[in-house]
């Protein structure tokens, strides 16, 4: 959220002012604070500092024997030249091709994206009939600080 957060209340002369209210006793407190924006550089570097590393957004598929590890961090490829369709497929073909019996999908820390992802990940999971309407909605955004 707190990338998303500038799109929504952009810093005004590059800065916030928070108010924060709190309940002690029954009784409503509220506190004022002025806080720099940081820039993207700066966040990481205080992510860094923090032990957090910076986001990868690489889509992977790793085989250990009979379990497959599909690492999907993110559904969103706007404006992206990756062929998400054709790296299901090719990674469903080698789960099929090397008799893996077991699939772990790794979606932390994704916030989502194209809708149809699931539905094109579901095709290959369930057996049953299954009709999927996406209702996804194209959003146009940058990383801002």
């Amino acid at each position: 959220m707190d990338i998303v957060w500038p799109l929504l209340s952009p810093p005004q002369s590059g800065r916030y002012q928070l108010q924060i209210r709190r309940s002690m006793n029954g009784k409503d407190q509220t506190f004022t604070s002025q806080e720099d924006a940081l820039t993207m550089a700066a966040r990481s570097k205080i992510l860094k500092s923090q032990g957090e590393s910076e986001p990868d957004e690489a889509w992977r598929l790793k085989i250990d024997q009979q379990v497959a590890y599909l690492t999907l961090p993110t559904f969103s490829f706007w404006n992206s030249k990756f062929d998400w369709k054709q790296f299901i497929d090719q990674s469903f073909a080698a789960l099929l091709e090397k008799n893996v019996t077991h699939l772990v999908i790794d979606i932390r820390k994704n916030e989502g994206g194209d809708g149809a992802i699931g539905g094109k990940l579901l095709s290959y999971l369930i057996k049953q009939p299954f009709q999927f309407t996406s209702d996804q909605s194209i959003t146009n955004y940058e990383r801002v600080p």
